[in-house]
């Protein structure tokens, strides 16, 4: 699905706006921030994945953290955080032990609709400088990509936890997925760049929206 050109500009518009109100917000969270295009409420256009599984992606996402909470199990609820793209879990942060790794992907495997779990959770602690920094790398990676032309940024999802960003997507192509990582690698105080990105000819998506 080729860019919009009538809604693209409106759209990179909505979510530097979105952006901002993230930046005067402040540290809230222990996490390395998750920055997506489905997280700017009412910025409305096109992606790859249908608005149905957009929506069945936001009740996978809610039941989830809900799990998380429920569990009362060492503040996993503000320790782990959780993405879903067409039903593929990304779960990201840093916990105390290997045991709480594990039990976070338990639980988010537990929940109806599911298709994947990526736990990349990974076991230690984040500092306040570390939590600021991981939150501008993440701003500033969306910021590049919404800038450049070849890429299709409504389509990932990027979160970086103690210098490591994770990207969760659909590519237009390979190269623009390479161009990401590029932008991505290029980033300062970026240790490592994982990504969990399908091309959207991937026969898999079509697999799943069938199952």
């Amino acid at each position: 699905m080729a860019p919009i050109p009538s809604q693209r500009p409106a759209y990179r518009v909505g979510l530097f706006l979105v952006l901002l109100a993230a930046l005067m917000q402040g540290a809230c969270s222990p996490l390395g921030v998750g920055i997506s295009a489905t997280t700017a409420t009412g910025v409305v256009i096109a992606q790859e994945r249908s608005a149905g599984d957009a929506v069945d992606d936001a009740g996978i996402n809610l039941q989830i953290s809900e799990a998380l909470f429920q569990a009362h199990i060492d503040d996993l609820y503000r320790k782990v955080n959780v993405d879903v793209m067409e039903a593929r879990v990304l779960l990201t942060g840093q916990v105390k032990t290997q045991q709480l790794v594990d039990q976070a992907a338990l639980i988010a495997w537990k929940v109806d609709g599911v298709a994947t779990v990526i736990n990349e959770v990974r076991v230690g602690e984040l500092d306040a400088l570390e939590i600021v920094r991981d939150r501008w790398i993440s701003m500033r990676l969306r910021v590049r990509m919404l800038g450049d032309t070849e890429i299709y940024d409504v389509n990932y999802t990027i979160v970086t936890v103690g210098g490591s960003i994770y990207l969760l997507g659909i590519g237009q192509s390979q190269d623009e997925l390479e161009q990401v990582l590029a932008h991505a690698r290029d980033m300062p105080y970026v240790r490592r760049v994982v990504a969990h990105v399908v091309m959207k000819d991937d026969p898999s998506r079509s697999a799943a929206a069938t199952e």
